[in-house]
C-alpha cells in the first residue's frame, strides 16, 4: 500500500508572510485546480500582496495555490519535474511596491479520482454535493505509480505528494510548510 502526504501550511506562531490581499482582475483563480497545462504568462495580471514576516517556504493563501519557494521546487523538481509547471506569479509587499522574488506558483499537471468514500470524512449538502473533506483517504490503486504529486478530482484543494517525496523534505529546515499523513 502506498502512503500519500497532504502539503498543508504550517505557521503555528503567526510570524510568516502570508497572502493576505490579491488583485485577480478578471483571472478565474480555479484554473490552477484543473491540472491542465496553462500559458507561462497566464498570471501576468495578478497581483498577490503578502503581509510583513519571514518568508516561508510555502506561502499560506486563500486561493489554494502552491506557492513555493526556489529551494522547495527544486526539491519537488527531483521527483516530479514532468508534473508540474512553474508558473511567474507577481507578489508583493503590502501596502508597497516592493516586489518579492524567488517565489513560484507550482500548476499540478495530475489529477486522480482516488477520494476514498468509505475511509475518508466527507461532508455533503442535501444534493450530495461534497462540501467539505475532513480526513482525507486515498485510493492508491487509482493513481500511476510514478507520479508523486497531484491533486483529487473530487476535492482539488489540497496538494498531495508521494510518501517518497515526502521523505526527501523531512529534514530540510523547511519553514511554513507540514505534512498531514493520508
Amino acid at each position: 500500500m502506498t502512503k500519500y502526504h497532504a502539503v498543508l501550511e504550517y505557521d503555528p506562531s503567526d510570524r510568516l508572510a502570508k497572502v493576505i490581499c490579491y488583485d485577480l482582475r478578471s483571472f478565474d483563480f480555479t484554473l490552477l485546480w484543473n491540472c491542465a497545462h496553462k500559458d507561462a504568462d497566464i498570471l501576468d495580471n495578478v497581483r498577490l500582496y503578502i503581509s510583513n514576516g519571514e518568508l516561508p517556504d510555502y506561502i499560506a493563501n486563500p486561493l489554494s495555490w502552491p506557492i513555493f519557494s526556489g529551494r522547495l521546487i527544486d526539491i519537488i523538481c527531483n521527483f516530479a519535474q514532468v508534473d508540474i509547471e512553474l508558473l511567474e506569479c507577481h507578489i508583493f509587499i503590502e501596502h508597497s511596491e516592493q516586489q518579492v522574488l524567488g517565489f513560484k506558483a507550482v500548476n499540478t499537471l495530475k489529477q486522480f479520482a482516488a477520494l476514498d468514500p468509505i475511509y475518508s470524512r466527507i461532508s455533503r449538502d442535501k444534493d450530495g454535493m461534497i462540501t467539505a473533506v475532513h480526513k482525507i483517504a486515498v485510493l492508491d490503486d487509482k493513481i500511476d505509480s510514478d507520479v508523486h504529486i497531484f491533486r483529487l478530482i473530487e476535492w482539488p484543494y489540497p496538494l498531495i505528494i508521494s510518501d517518497e517525496l515526502a521523505r526527501a523534505l523531512v529534514g530540510r529546515r523547511l519553514v511554513g510548510i507540514a505534512l498531514e499523513r493520508l
